[in-house]
């Protein structure tokens, strides 16, 4: 790695630019702001030429789709599972659609190509691409741009300020009532149910809770320890402790012997290579997806449209329901800034609403106006 080197001499402060124990540039005299700038420019250099020697590709030959697969082997190890997933997807679509294309080459017009593709494209079952899923895709692609060049391998990223994501209609936060959570919970099957009630009275994100171990669990002092490793990443990569409700306590003491077969749909005793994760498979390993189970417990409560993501969002609504400050809210849910637990998930009820209007001041209305006709 280059650095700088300074002597001082009666003149002023020498400047020289060293890697390891070679000097491979003499700024002479110089300050020292300029001296940086210098470093910069030949830090640059040394990388294009090491990406030179790697490749045997010239800069400007330097295909998309091999700097797709520097940035995977660099980044993405150190991302949480679900976003390196969901990262590597959008990485396979950028590839397939200009991969082919000089990195150097890569233009404005190509992103705003790549945005009219994927708006025509249309899914399996005929639906279209969300603009949500785009707008995630082109901040992936925004991110991969701006790499390439604190890498030295672009000078200017193509993705510019004027290149804009599809408008995504936000609707209202949905969450469920209490008796809508109930009528979910007696459709569950045994494992489902005890996913779902932990989930809803700890606002874990799905992820935490599929993964969630006996070790993280204290029952002494009635508490969750939601830790981030360097294997296993929260999503903002900060650990957190949940106290624990009372039903929800009791639930937990249940599973530490009992183990909710997925398929039988009743409790069997749970034996030693199933006592690491809270909610495994048989073999003890951990689930990584209830889409199938969940999505038939939804159809048989007629709640159709609801998200796994709304029970975190019903948990934090109702904390908001009881009077909890916003940022006790925020610390629960994980939240890395409090304006997302009050712009997203702190959602109104109808009967809230209903009950604010009908707080309203009340007129006299029996006294009309006189209407004069002719």
């Amino acid at each position: 790695m280059a650095y700088l080197r300074s002597y001082h001499t009666q003149k002023g402060i020498k400047y020289l630019i060293r890697e390891g124990s070679k000097d491979i540039a003499n700024l002479g005299y110089c300050t020292r702001r300029e001296a940086e700038k210098s470093l910069k420019q030949v830090s640059q250099e040394i990388a294009r030429q090491k990406l030179n020697r790697k490749f045997h590709l010239r800069d400007d030959k330097l295909l998309f789709s091999d700097y797709l697969d520097i940035y995977i082997d660099n980044y993405l190890g150190r991302k949480a599972p679900e976003t390196r997933i969901s990262e590597l997807k959008a990485i396979a679509k950028f590839k397939n659609l200009f991969g082919h294309i000089p990195l150097a080459e890569l233009q404005k017009a190509d992103i705003e190509q790549y945005i009219n593709w994927r708006l025509a494209y249309k899914k399996k079952n005929g639906d279209p691409v969300s603009p949500k899923s785009i707008e995630v895709e082109l901040g992936y692609l925004k991110l991969i741009l701006n790499k390439a060049v604190d890498d030295a391998y672009l000078n200017v990223s193509p993705y510019k300020p004027s290149i804009k994501a599809p408008k995504i209609d936000k609707p209202l936060p949905r969450f469920l009532t209490v008796q809508e959570c109930q009528t979910l919970l007696d459709t569950c099957s045994a494992h489902l149910r005890s996913i779902l009630l932990l989930d809803v009275l700890t606002g874990l994100r799905k992820g935490e809770l599929l993964r969630l171990k006996f070790s993280e669990i204290d029952f002494d002092r009635k508490v969750i320890a939601v830790v981030s490793e360097p294997n296993r990443h929260t999503k903002n990569r900060r650990s957190r402790l949940i106290d624990l409700h009372p039903t929800a306590l009791e639930e937990l003491r249940f599973l530490t012997t009992n183990w909710p077969h997925p398929s039988l749909n009743k409790y069997l005793p749970r034996q030693k290579h199933q006592i690491e994760y809270v909610f495994c498979h048989e073999d003890g390993n951990p689930f990584k997806e209830i889409k199938r189970s969940f999505g038939r417990a939804k159809r048989i409560a007629g709640l159709e449209g609801i998200k796994f993501h709304d029970l975190r969002k019903t948990f934090v609504s109702w904390l908001a329901q009881t009077g909890t400050h916003p940022k006790v809210a925020m610390m629960l849910a994980g939240h890395s800034d409090v304006k997302i637990t009050m712009d997203v998930y702190t959602g109104i009820s109808r009967d809230e609403m209903k009950q604010a209007i009908n707080s309203l001041p009340s007129f006299d209305s029996s006294k009309k106006l006189r209407v004069i006709s002719g």
